[in-house]
């Protein structure tokens, strides 16, 4: 689980290291670390992945950070109920990645 979750948050960071100047790079960036999930068959990590883009797909841009953390602490996972577990490191990492992405595409318009 460890290995798979690292493989594919690595995938995803290669991705956006070798694509810094692309728009859509986060959105990209996630898609590539699912394939590699898929790939790799582990359904609890793209379950993971799953549930960081119905997080994103979720908040409000007018309340991006206070959004995010109703989400996160109310109605999905608290981490610092649960300090230490790999699923809210993960999961977080991905969901703030697409929420940014979100936020900046809501700025430019």
């Amino acid at each position: 689980m460890v290995r798979d979750c690292c493989v594919a948050y690595s995938a995803a960071i290669g991705y956006l290291c070798r694509n810094f100047d692309e728009y859509d790079k986060q959105d990209y960036a996630f898609n590539y670390a699912v394939v590699v999930a898929k790939h790799l068959k582990n359904k609890q990590v793209v379950e993971w992945l799953s549930l960081a883009k119905q997080m994103e797909s979720e908040a409000d841009f007018d309340k991006c950070l206070a959004g995010a953390n109703y989400l996160v602490k109310q109605k999905y996972i608290d981490p610092l109920q649960n300090v230490g577990h790999l699923k809210h490191g993960f999961v977080l990492a991905f969901y703030f990645l697409l929420l940014f992405q979100k936020c900046a595409q809501e700025q430019v318009r």
